[in-house]
């Protein structure tokens, strides 16, 4: 399903028929206790799409944009346990195809065993999970469309679009090689924030597309930093649960030198992608809602 305006319909209304889909998509694919992998993933990005959108209008809203989006943010983390339990696996198994000299069979065995346990232990706990999170969208799904029509405008929605990317290049600064994993993690969320912002308007413009694109790159790069953060803080915290010191200490080599080329093309794209000033961007809006 798209995400983004046109000029078919006012603003106001596009924006409320979209975060009303998303809403009964993340519902849809929530029917059940035990949703499949892949409807819980999809029932994610709808609910970060409709989070975006309250973000893009946090201003207007006012008190209720805390007062929904806490609601949201709830149903998210619920859901972000079963995420979390299926991407470190998977992130061993990147880290494995990048390292298969540090990574050995036993190695990988030891850890995938520790790994698997954790996973299944998340695993029985999806009912309440998903029950949690549908009882939020069920509560939210009239409110949240409206209040977002009653306040989308052209010069908001183009403030919020300018204010996301001034979070983002803030978070930016500073960041080096060897920045704490928060502080990168954080980085991630403001781009992606920024990056389902300027989606609304790649229907309008190519240089809002090409920006897209680029800003998806960026994401993607910061999502697998963050993957392996995970996967490193759950080694180091308990080693004797995935293969012992030496297994662990053997994937924290390879995590180490993913760390290091990972961040090192996440920011080199990043001064890239946020190096024209703000004021100068709000222009680029403008440019891409009048060329459509």
């Amino acid at each position: 399903m798209s995400f983004r305006l046109d000029h078919d319909s006012s603003i106001s209304r596009q924006v409320r028929r979209l975060a009303r889909r998303e809403m009964d998509a993340a519902l849809e694919n929530l029917a059940g206790d035990q949703p499949h992998d892949d409807d819980v993933f999809e029932a994610r990005k709808s609910l970060k799409k409709v989070r975006a959108l309250l973000r893009l209008l946090r201003k207007p809203l006012g008190k209720d944009y805390q007062r929904f989006d806490a609601r949201l943010r709830a149903a998210a983390h619920a859901l972000s346990h079963l995420r979390d339990a299926d991407v470190t696996l998977d992130t061993l198994a990147r880290l494995k195809g990048t390292y298969p000299t540090v990574l050995t069979p036993t190695v990988l065995r030891r850890v995938k065993h520790g790994l698997n346990v954790r996973r299944r232990r998340t695993r029985r706990h999806t009912a309440p999970y998903v029950a949690r999170a549908r009882g939020v969208l069920e509560r939210t799904r009239r409110a949240v469309p409206q209040r977002l029509e009653r306040v989308a405008r052209f010069r908001a929605t183009r403030a919020g679009v300018v204010r996301s990317y001034r979070e983002s290049r803030k978070a930016m600064t500073g960041l080096v090689l060897d920045s704490a994993a928060p502080d990168f993690h954080e980085w991630r969320k403001r781009v992606k924030r920024h990056w389902y912002h300027v989606r609304l308007f790649e229907g309008l413009d190519r240089g809002a597309r090409h920006r897209r694109a680029t800003l998806h790159r960026l994401e993607k790069l910061l999502g697998e930093e963050h993957d392996i953060a995970v996967l490193e803080h759950l080694l180091v915290e308990r080693p004797d649960r995935y293969g012992g010191a030496p297994a662990t200490a053997r994937v924290l080599g390879g995590i180490a030198k993913a760390h290091t080329s990972l961040r090192r093309r996440a920011l080199a794209l990043g001064h890239r992608t946020f190096a024209e000033a703000p004021g100068d961007f709000d222009d680029t809006i403008k440019h891409w809602w009048r060329n459509g």
